[in-house]
């Protein structure tokens, strides 16, 4: 099968096909294997809406981007992210709306608290160390950064129960 086509496919709802290193695997199709996937189709009360890899990779992978893009209506593509892995195991919208309110309920705690990439917290519990590698309110994204365990919490679950935990490290 084309990439086109499989594209196309993708985009009417099939769950499995193969173009030339592009493959369907139920709800995502993917770049030369499942470490690229291009996009993520949910499904609305409204029809198919889509999460969209913004990562590039090669001059191969974006073509085969474009072809899915090409392939959605704007208007059904609901987010276009670099942290698409985040989100491949949803299959519905409204699993999305969850994470965005705790997107948007996590910024706010930053700002309130006025926190900004550098920044220590300490961990009432262990006493370790996170600091705030990155924040990117555009994304919904708050970044940190287990200096002992090297535990990245880039997961917005994982931000929201840190946060919990911590206090702002006035050191």
């Amino acid at each position: 099968m084309k990439n086109r086509e499989l594209a196309e496919n993708f985009a009417e709802g099939a769950t499995k096909g193969n173009g030339s290193h592009m493959f369907i695997d139920d709800n995502v199709i993917y770049s030369y294997g499942y470490h690229f996937p291009i996009a993520i189709r949910l499904t609305s009360d409204y029809g198919f809406k889509y999460i969209l890899n913004r990562k590039g990779y090669s001059m191969s992978t974006t073509k085969h981007k474009n072809y899915v893009a090409s392939c959605i209506y704007e208007k059904d593509t609901i987010l276009a992210t670099d942290r698409i892995e985040e989100y491949k195991n949803m299959k519905n919208v409204n699993e999305l709306k969850g994470i965005q309110k705790k997107i948007k309920n996590n910024l706010k705690i930053v700002e309130k608290m006025g926190l900004k990439a550098g920044y220590l917290l300490k961990n009432k519990l262990t006493g370790r160390i996170v600091r705030i590698n990155d924040i990117h309110p555009d994304y919904g994204w708050v970044t940190c950064q287990d200096d002992e365990l090297k535990e990245d919490y880039s997961n917005i679950d994982n931000f929201e129960i840190a946060y919990k935990e911590m206090i702002v490290n006035n050191l």
